[in-house]
């Protein structure tokens, strides 16, 4: 998990450093706070990833292999290939500059994927309202899987949440369970 950590962190990071505004049409343009929500900072952070949704819509996310350096998205349908590396080098080139300088030769890679972004998001939102403490310690998207991932304790109930996921019309295969340790506050 902390390598997945760790890629998100990286391709957030890249993200941010693309030195690009929000124009006056985006969500965020309009928000006037310099102390952001835990639910702004979320759709901040989703921000990319739903500008790639309107270009190649199959999209399940990306991530930055740390082996070969490859930008590799998820696409439910492939065909949407060449619109998506199009559109990607706009919203990444930090990502892709910095992944290209330790590998020269990375490019973008396109996996089959069964999960769109905007499918696991709306899941992860809906999960909200049912997911927490004692058993479940974190969730969200793992983009590096194209999956949800859940933050469970040992001996937690994984099944119970797997039968709320169907009952919230979520597909178990689109579940991935890990196990952790309670976060501690500080």
């Amino acid at each position: 998990m902390r390598t997945h950590l760790i890629i998100l962190i990286l391709t957030l990071g890249a993200i941010a450093c693309t030195g690009r505004t929000a124009s006056n049409s985006s969500p965020l343009a309009s928000r006037n706070s310099t102390v952001l929500s835990s639910e702004q900072l979320e759709m901040k952070s989703d921000g990319p990833y739903r500008e790639l949704a309107r270009v190649a819509p199959s999209h399940g996310g990306w991530y930055f292999d740390t082996l070969t350096g490859d930008l590799t998205v998820y696409l439910k349908d492939m065909t949407e290939g060449p619109a998506a590396k199009s559109a990607l080098p706009a919203l990444l080139a930090g990502g892709l500059a910095s992944a290209r300088a330790r590998h020269p030769q990375a490019g973008i890679v396109f996996k089959q994927g069964s999960y769109t972004f905007i499918e696991l998001a709306r899941w992860r939102d809906t999960l909200d309202e049912f997911l927490g403490p004692p058993s479940v310690q974190w969730w969200g998207i793992d983009f590096a899987k194209n999956r949800i991932v859940i933050g469970v304790l040992a001996g937690a109930d994984s099944e119970a949440i797997v039968a709320k996921a169907l009952e919230l019309a979520i597909p178990a295969g689109a579940l991935r369970f890990e196990k952790t340790t309670p976060i501690q506050s500080r």
